[in-house]
């Protein structure tokens, strides 16, 4: 059967890879939707659900680390086609926001966003649930920046706000690898998981000389721009 619609959830912190799909979508991908799958530091989430891009007091620190932000520093690039490609727009919006910590949108801009995003701020409470009921039910070690985007999608179903059909198909970006995160994923799964199994091939394959490419340089700016001249360069 046809897709008529697809979506892509995406973990997202800082609004770099989510963007990424922005510009893919607008360069012609069929995405229906992008979803901002993130944690407890939810200012994307109040953003796309009601239009408030307002610094909290503090940034919460959780096991998805990567989404522990404040400000996202890729959201300025999606203002811009927000706002029309209007930078003068964008430079009052950031202007205000630096001096305020608050950007605030009109309704009718609030609905032109929640076109292309939907959102979900994802609990730390949750995140172990969903590592766990996969490894259990599917087979499957996610990490937790994964896990938020999985639960992030399952919230939005829940709330009724996805409905599901045979022309829908969901796909949820694993951004992490869950082996950076062994103590998280262990205190999820009740232990076995071996972070260091999951590299055995690599760790082998840099054992055996010729193999791989490195070459040492010295910690200095001159050495490194004097690598990058001589491999990079014409």
């Amino acid at each position: 059967m046809e897709i008529s619609r697809s979506f892509f959830s995406v973990p997202t912190g800082n609004f770099g890879d989510i963007v990424a799909g922005y510009y893919a979508k607008k360069m012609g991908l069929p995405i229906h939707r992008l979803i901002v799958s993130t944690n407890a530091n939810d200012i994307l989430d109040r953003f796309f659900s009601k239009g408030e891009y307002h610094k909290a007091d503090q940034v919460t620190s959780t096991c998805t680390p990567s989404m522990d932000i404040q400000i996202a520093s890729n959201f300025e690039r999606y203002l811009y086609y927000l706002c029309g490609e209007n930078p003068t727009q964008v430079k009052e919006w950031m202007a205000n926001f630096a001096q305020t910590g608050q950007l605030s949108i009109k309704c009718s801009m609030l609905t032109k966003a929640q076109q292309d995003f939907q959102s979900c701020a994802v609990q730390q409470s949750e995140v172990c649930g969903v590592i766990s009921s996969y490894s259990r039910d599917h087979k499957y070690i996610m990490d937790p920046h994964t896990a938020v985007g999985v639960k992030g999608v399952a919230n939005i179903i829940s709330r009724g706000d996805l409905p599901l059909d045979s022309s829908i198909k969901v796909v949820c970006l694993s951004t992490a690898h869950p082996a950076k995160f062994g103590e998280t994923v262990n205190s999820c799964i009740g232990e076995g998981y071996d972070a260091v199994q999951e590299f055995k091939g690599t760790i082998e394959l840099l054992k055996k000389e010729g193999q791989t490419r490195s070459t040492p340089i010295a910690a200095s700016v001159d050495a490194v721009k004097s690598v990058v001249e001589s491999t990079c360069c014409c």
